[in-house]
């Protein structure tokens, strides 16, 4: 009889966990997104935005991508390196 009782308080404490992370889920995924005046990023800072959730950062929610410049393909190996730099700092940047 104890046996069966603690079965089905486990049974019922397991269902209310499902419960509360399925609606942990859809509260966060129905709240608005934090509207930032200040969205450019004028340097790489390590302390992220406490606004700004995991998936947010995951996906890059709410970034703008910069479009590519089309440029000659006759251009020297410095430009081509500069350009990969300038590329590799702004993604780290949107990562921090």
């Amino acid at each position: 009889m104890l046996n069966e009782f603690l079965t089905n308080t486990l049974q019922v404490i397991i269902v209310l966990d499902v419960v509360g992370v399925i609606a942990w889920f859809v509260l966060l995924s129905r709240r608005s997104p934090h509207k930032d005046s200040t969205h450019q990023v004028a340097h790489a800072t390590a302390v992220s935005a406490p606004s700004e959730t995991l998936w947010g950062k995951l996906t890059g929610a709410g970034r703008q991508m910069q479009p590519a410049r089309v440029r000659d393909n006759g251009g020297s190996m410095d430009d081509a390196l500069g350009q990969l730099q300038r590329v590799l700092e702004s993604y780290r940047c949107s990562l921090s």
